[in-house]
């Protein structure tokens, strides 16, 4: 069965991405939302990104196997902020870049859940 995401979700999923890119911290990045097919049914979201430029798409699904919740919907923003803030290590691992540098990229990934987490310090 095949069934479409709305376009309130799609507001909600707006609305929570940009939340959660403000708390996460990635205002080096520019980030876009979009409400586009995925040709995938099995993928709610998806993020898409140019690093060195620093931009990313992230993407609502606009067909999907089964039918979403608000609250599925509000995870997804959430998981696709989270992945554009560790796709930095994530690059990093995957081109074998020497073990400094993911060390200086993770502990970044850490002082922003620590921020976040714990609060700014004062």
């Amino acid at each position: 069965m095949t069934v479409h995401t709305t376009k309130s979700q799609f507001r909600l999923f707006e609305e929570e991405c940009q939340s959660w890119a403000d708390k996460l911290g990635l205002k080096d990045w520019c980030v876009f939302t979009r409400h586009d097919d995925l040709c995938a049914e099995d993928t709610l979201a998806q993020c898409q990104w140019l690093t060195g430029q620093r931009i990313a798409n992230l993407v609502l699904n606009t067909t999907v196997s089964t039918p979403k919740s608000d609250f599925e919907v509000r995870r997804a923003a959430l998981h696709e902020c989270l992945e554009l803030l560790l796709i930095c290590c994530t690059e990093a691992m995957r081109k074998g870049v020497p073990e400094d540098v993911v060390d200086t990229e993770t502990h970044k990934v850490i002082r922003v859940l620590e921020n976040l987490l714990l609060g700014a310090p004062r």
